[in-house]
């Protein structure tokens, strides 16, 4: 079957017939949601696409495309985006090891039902060249509110890049970001393990650039504090307020986080700030 961007609607149909059944078999999505793109409200789709479930690519499919995520929303599993098939397993926090322990056993007896494009020489076969090889995107999401204040995040962006990993917006590839939240994951598959993708993660994950790391913690504590101040206090008031588009919402939370971790706002009971 050709990949999505190259089908028709009609075999975009058949080949979502053929996976839901398949993906359903399994106990992790037998009581799944199932969301079909071609019977969606912009708006709903917009919801999902902002819970990380769904990509903007697929918000922008119709009849044939779709969604399957358990109940939890820890597995999401996209149907005829830019591939047949688009797994994504999801956890808090920046321990990519182990959701990759986790979720590894059920994607390899997804495979064994799942017929798949796989060249001994060159890997898994993917419907764009980039993905060619292990298929895989290790991601972690960071808020960067310091390394903003400094006007430092264009260069710790050029140093990741240097190193194979790439930056991306809050909603991925093609966005910009919202709230300081940056997406960083690794930029090439080809020629490499599976396991490569999370290991480079680990690795640059708390090494990075530390000299720009110690920089940017006085520009917090100080520098920062006087930088954050007229921004925080607003997002205080506007988060108990009426309700905010998306982007203007997420800016106000991030002020609102900054201000709560330089001990200028009161810690809020039970983390309630970190849940929104």
């Amino acid at each position: 079957m050709p990949f999505p961007g190259w089908a028709g609607e009609s075999e975009c149909v058949e080949i979502w017939k053929k996976l839901v059944p398949v993906l359903r078999e399994t106990s992790v999505l037998a009581d799944g949601l199932l969301i079909d793109m071609g019977r969606r409200m912009t708006w709903t789709k917009r919801c999902f696409r902002e819970r990380h479930l769904i990509s903007t690519e697929l918000a922008e499919k119709s009849k044939g495309s779709g969604l399957l995520v358990n109940s939890t929303e820890t597995l999401a599993v996209m149907i005829n985006e830019e591939d047949h098939l688009r797994i994504q397993a999801m956890r808090p926090g920046m321990d990519v090891r182990t959701l990759w322990k986790k979720w590894t056993p059920w994607i390899r007896r997804s495979k064994r039902r799942c017929a798949m494009r796989f060249s001994s020489r060159l890997g898994y076969l993917d419907g764009l060249p980039d993905n060619i090889g292990t298929g895989l995107r290790a991601s972690i999401m960071l808020h960067l509110p310091g390394l903003r204040l400094i006007k430092e995040i264009d260069a710790v962006t050029r140093g990741l890049n240097k190193v194979a990993l790439a930056v991306r917006g809050l909603l991925g590839e093609g966005t910009e970001a919202m709230g300081n939240m940056y997406q960083v994951s690794n930029q090439t598959n080809a020629g490499r393990d599976g396991r490569n993708g999370h290991h480079a993660l680990d690795a640059n994950r708390d090494r990075g650039d530390r000299t720009r790391a110690e920089r940017a913690r006085p520009a917090d504590g100080a520098e920062g504090s006087a930088r954050a101040r007229p921004g925080w206090p607003r997002g205080r008031r506007s988060v108990a307020g009426p309700r905010l588009p998306s982007a203007e919402a997420l800016d106000l939370l991030s002020a609102l986080r900054l201000g709560v971790e330089l001990g200028m706002v009161g810690k809020h009971r039970d983390g309630h700030h970190q849940r929104v």
